[in-house]
């Protein structure tokens, strides 16, 4: 039953032509526990299992390359922060991202006004926001997280 499950989730993972449904169909399975349930799948000893195993695997990764090509084409295609900006506030508007997208920009303008301390804070915000878009799993993060995100800055 375990062979035809992951069978059954590679089939509906992998035919989709289009990148963002294949990674949120990938992504919705592993919200519904398959995070949990596949270190267990792994120890389990059986081929059948573990080619169905390796499908999953090779196509998340090929997703994943293809997701980081797509970063590259944005970076050289969008170099102009008002075109980029422009994308961004179309993609959020009228929609419920929208306040948070207003929300972000309003706290960047409390970033303190010194000429070596400002291009430090975005570093490190580019580098947050780098890591929970571009996570390495290539998986949603836990949107049901609902404490304070908190980030130590202090080493």
């Amino acid at each position: 039953l375990k062979v035809a499950c992951m069978q059954f989730i590679n089939a509906l993972v992998t035919t989709p032509d289009d990148l963002d449904l294949r990674m949120h169909i990938r992504n919705e399975f592993v919200r519904c526990g398959l995070r949990e349930i596949l270190p267990e799948l792994r120890l389990i000893k059986n081929d059948a299992l573990d080619i169905q195993l390796k499908v999953f695997d090779e196509h998340k990764e090929e997703d994943l390359i293809e997701f980081s090509h797509r970063l590259e084409d944005i970076r050289s295609e969008l170099d102009e922060m008002n075109d980029v900006y422009n994308m961004l506030f179309n993609t959020v508007k009228d929609t419920g991202a929208e306040s948070y997208f207003l929300s972000i920009l309003q706290h960047l303008l409390l970033i303190r006004n010194d000429y070596f301390v400002r291009p430090q804070y975005f570093k490190i915000i580019e580098e947050c926001v780098s890591q929970i878009v571009l996570h390495r799993s290539g998986m949603d993060p836990d949107f049901t997280y609902r404490k304070r995100l908190d980030v130590n800055f202090d080493h």
